[in-house]
């Protein structure tokens, strides 16, 4: 599996594998996600067999995540696949305020 992180979202993006190591054709994928650490899911979804990712926002930011993915197919769930991503910080503000305290300061 891989990724793209932002500090409010993350994608995972995972490989298909060859219809005999799945023993038959997928049906879809069930992604899952939770905080690491926490035993409460954050998210399930079903992924239409025809994609292979999955976009979780409204994360927070510098979190740790654990992403599961895993086939489903006419037998059953295939293994489970985990990645644990931790998301970004947000970006820090500009120093408009600061530059226009400075100024205003230096006025007085």
């Amino acid at each position: 599996m891989s990724q793209s992180i932002s500090a409010t979202s993350v994608t995972v993006t995972w490989n298909r594998e060859s219809c005999l190591s799945r023993n038959g054709p997928d049906s879809h994928y069930t992604v899952s996600y939770h905080e690491t650490g926490s035993t409460q899911t954050s998210g399930s979804r079903t992924v239409n067999i025809a994609s292979n990712f999955f976009t979780a926002s409204t994360l927070n930011p510098v979190t740790s995540y654990t992403f599961q993915v895993a086939y489903v197919n006419t037998i059953g769930s295939g293994p489970t696949s985990s990645l644990t991503i931790t998301t970004l910080g947000l970006p820090c503000k500009s120093n408009i305020l600061s530059e226009k305290l400075r100024s205003y300061i230096l006025q007085a």
